[in-house]
Parts: structure tokens; C-alpha cells; sequence
């Protein structure tokens, strides 16, 4: 359930009455700032698993993670920009990935 607030003094009914469709549906109720909190806290625990797991291969060169904290409609654009730069920036050789061999 999206809602628009705007500091107005319908915020207060509309904030109630989204309460009362929540709590009869069973449904939890979270307003944008808990939401991106909530979000940006998973965010951290998957960026720190994946160091992580990254750390364990070893590889001889840097390795590094580019977080791209954004809403979904505006994912498409930003790795679009992302992967243009990343690109234009790489002057490196191509390797093949060696295979696992299975």
C-alpha cells in the first residue's frame, strides 16, 4: 500500500485509516523512512557477505563492490551508467575465466 503524505492536516487521517486496512488484512504497516532504513540495513549485511565471500577467492587483484542504493524504477538507468563507465575506464587485458573443470 503506497501513501502520500504532504505535512498537511490530512496526513494524521490518512495515517489512521492506513492503520486500521493494515491491521484487518494482517498486514504491517511502514512508512518510507522505515522502509529505506529497513532496506539500507539488508543492503549492509549483503555488501558484508559478499566481501566476505569475495575475500575467500583470493585473487591477486583488488576486488571491488560498487553499491547502487536506488528504487527499483531507476535501477535500469543506473547500471546502464554503471556499466558505460566501468568500460570506458578499463584499459586492462581480457582474460578468459579459467573453468571450474566440472
Amino acid at each position: 500500500m503506497t501513501l502520500t503524505v504532504n505535512g498537511d492536516d490530512a496526513d494524521g487521517e490518512k495515517l489512521t485509516a492506513a492503520a486500521e486496512i493494515a491491521y484487518l488484512f494482517g498486514a504491517r504497516f511502514t512508512g518510507l523512512p522505515e522502509a529505506l532504513r529497513l532496506a539500507r540495513e539488508a543492503g549492509n549485511a549483503i555488501e558484508k557477505k559478499l566481501t566476505i565471500k569475495l575475500a575467500e577467492f583470493g585473487t591477486p587483484t583488488p576486488t571491488e563492490i560498487r553499491r547502487l542504493d536506488v528504487f527499483s524504477e531507476e535501477i535500469t538507468d543506473v547500471l546502464a551508467r554503471e556499466c558505460r563507465t566501468a568500460m570506458s575506464t578499463y584499459h586492462g587485458p581480457l582474460k578468459a575465466i579459467p573453468s571450474s573443470g566440472a
